[in-house]
């Protein structure tokens, strides 16, 4: 709140005439707080941005004595100050040579525009020109073995039983309880981590008991999201659920915890009763790694990072195993519509190009990227969210059935290779490799 500009706020919340109707500051600041709050996004990352590019902006102003904090911004000095943004990032030692900050500024400033009306002729094709994502690829292309495009690694079956495994101890902690989450709400139900915070427990009409159901506000192509899953895992059937479910529903799935300074966010230093806030992405990536690094399994450190493994690595890890498995395994049969079901790529019928400057569609005009590709040529992508919309939803079972079915074929499969494995999974190979028992012969060859 003490960055804004009181120009700004007072312009947000109608002018000198709302002052006059309004005349209690902290009233007036009360509601702008809310405003601010509702467009922050789940964990305030958004905001955070936004903050950062407008540290950055103010700061260039002032280099330039600019009255007002650069406000109005047009569109050549906004572009001028993403410019100096981009050469002051080259001398880094970012990973991506800089060419990614000028397009997160630009993003962050967008947001301050269209969301709380600074003064910024951010939304211009000269601005766009100065943050060019495609910067990033010419990066790339450079050098294009030692800058190639980073990609979220698959989770080992080991990471799942794991994940199980604390899920399924007596004693109550902020660490069971968000284990039992990760297998509820990210694990089975394959979705991204920034899908799971926006998560809330739904519970199934059908079987509340043995079925799990999530709501997503807002997922990756822009629409709400409901996912279905068993109350099962690799190790079992998850007979916590029903308590779970009644948890989740007087908090969150991924709330925020109580924790001393210096922790990380690490939900396994986490103490006391879950808060009211959601958990923040960078929280949930650490304690992840830290419930991996714990015991049965003890990732190492080293291991984690060779694994790539990030938030995304959840929402690929179940189509890249039904991709090993395949048509003609003795565990099971997966066909290509198999692998889409699992990642809810099938749900608009089409499927969102990944641009070096950000996701098309949903996120399209935030990020500078044009419209996605169409998944098939069967029918158009408004044909195909009409499609989508009735076979989902309130009195549709077109979705539900088919991510059940899918969901319990995957975890038949995997229960089906463990029991050929023949051993703890304790004693699975090492990362990825434990995914060579879903590719086994059947036992009499």
């Amino acid at each position: 709140m003490a960055l804004m500009p009181p120009s700004v706020s007072t312009a947000l919340l109608g002018g000198g005439l709302a002052t006059e109707q309004m005349p209690d500051p902290k009233t007036r600041e009360a509601l702008v707080r809310q405003t601010v709050a509702l467009k922050a996004g789940p964990d305030g990352a958004t905001v955070a941005n936004a903050v950062r590019a407008w540290h950055a902006y103010t700061e260039f102003a002032a280099l330039h004595k600019l009255p007002n904090q650069g406000l109005p911004g047009s569109a050549a000095f906004v572009a001028s100050f993403l410019k100096s943004e981009a050469t002051r990032a080259a001398a880094g030692r970012g990973s991506q040579g800089g060419t990614s900050v000028p397009n997160s500024r630009r993003v962050g400033l967008l947001w301050l525009h269209e969301k709380l009306g600074f003064p910024l002729q951010v939304d211009s094709l000269v601005v766009l020109a100065a943050a060019n994502p495609s910067q990033i690829r010419a990066h790339r292309r450079a050098d294009p073995v030692n800058r190639r495009r980073k990609q979220a690694g698959s989770m080992p079956i080991a990471c799942y039983a794991q994940f199980e495994t604390l899920a399924s101890s007596p004693i109550a902690s902020p660490a069971r309880y968000f284990a039992r989450s990760m297998c509820a709400f990210v694990l089975a139900m394959s979705v991204r981590a920034v899908d799971a915070l926006r998560t809330v427990e739904d519970a199934d009409e059908e079987d509340p008991i043995s079925t799990m159901s999530g709501w997503s506000y807002f997922s990756k192509d822009g629409e709400p999201m409901r996912t279905f899953a068993p109350a099962a895992g690799f190790l079992g059937d998850y007979p916590w659920w029903p308590e779970h479910a009644v948890q989740v529903r007087a908090a969150r799935p991924f709330p925020k915890w109580a924790q001393a300074y210096g922790s990380g966010g690490r939900v396994t230093e986490a103490s006391g009763p879950p808060l009211p806030y959601v958990m923040p992405k960078a929280h949930m990536v650490a304690s992840i790694k830290a419930c991996l690094m714990q015991q049965p399994l003890q990732l190492s450190e080293a291991e984690f990072k060779e694994l790539g493994l990030t938030a995304h690595s959840e929402h690929g890890s179940p189509s890249d195993m039904l991709a090993t498995i395949g048509p003609h395994s003795h565990f099971g049969s997966f066909l290509r519509e198999d692998v889409r079901e699992i990642g809810h790529w099938l749900r608009l019928g089409k499927l969102e190009e990944q641009l070096e400057g950000g996701t098309a569609g949903a996120q399209g005009r935030r990020r500078g990227a044009p419209a996605g590709r169409q998944a098939t040529g069967a029918f158009g992508n408004d044909a195909a969210e009409c499609a989508a919309r009735y076979c989902e939803g309130e009195g549709r079972e077109g979705r539900r059935a088919a991510q059940m079915r899918v969901r319990k074929s995957w975890i038949r499969s995997v229960r089906m290779a463990l029991s050929q494995w023949a051993r703890p999974w304790t004693e699975l190979p090492r990362g990825r490799a434990d995914y060579r028992i879903l590719e086994a012969d059947p036992p009499n060859e």
